[in-house]
């Protein structure tokens, strides 16, 4: 008997669960973590190198892609990146989109490559998050304006 329409793809599933287990020993251990430039360094290099490898580089990119990240996160201050998403908010849009054109993109064309499809995907979730920003987000953040003055006055009432 096929399980897979109740189970989905096991290995898939492991391989999910892994490095989501990954992410949350990332944030158990948040305060004994030393994000240092040198093992930043040495993370990314080990990286690269275990990119190459068929077997170890799904846990490298967990493992040291998730530490260099972090360290990223943490220690670089840019003002170019930090002004990203200041006037436009792309996140959103670009979390919802981007799966989906990406199935699509590998549904019509199973042979593409995962450099253009990278390439392509962040092209085209970029322009419907811009659209979906524009035309629907944008203008219901602004609705808050005039909803949240509404909901304060009236709980400061019942007090």
């Amino acid at each position: 008997m096929d399980t897979r329409p109740f189970l989905g793809q096991p290995d898939i599933g492991i391989k999910f669960t892994a490095i989501f287990v990954c992410g949350s020993l990332f944030y158990l251990y948040r305060d004994d973590i030393r994000y240092d430039s040198r093992l930043a360094v040495l993370a990314g290099s080990g990286l690269i190198v275990l990119m190459f490898s068929s077997l170890l580089a799904e846990a490298a990119v967990a493992i040291l892609g998730g530490y260099v990240l972090f360290w990223f996160a943490f220690n670089v201050r840019s003002p170019t990146l930090a002004g990203i998403g200041h006037k436009v908010d792309l996140s959103y849009g670009m979390y919802l989109y981007a799966w989906p054109v990406q199935k699509l993109l590998i549904w019509l064309n199973p042979g593409i490559s995962p450099w253009l499809a990278f390439i392509e995907t962040t092209a085209i979730a970029g322009l419907l998050a811009f659209g979906s920003w524009r035309l629907v987000e944008k203008p219901f953040l602004s609705l808050k304006a005039v909803f949240v003055p509404a909901m304060i006055t009236s709980s400061q009432k019942m007090q």
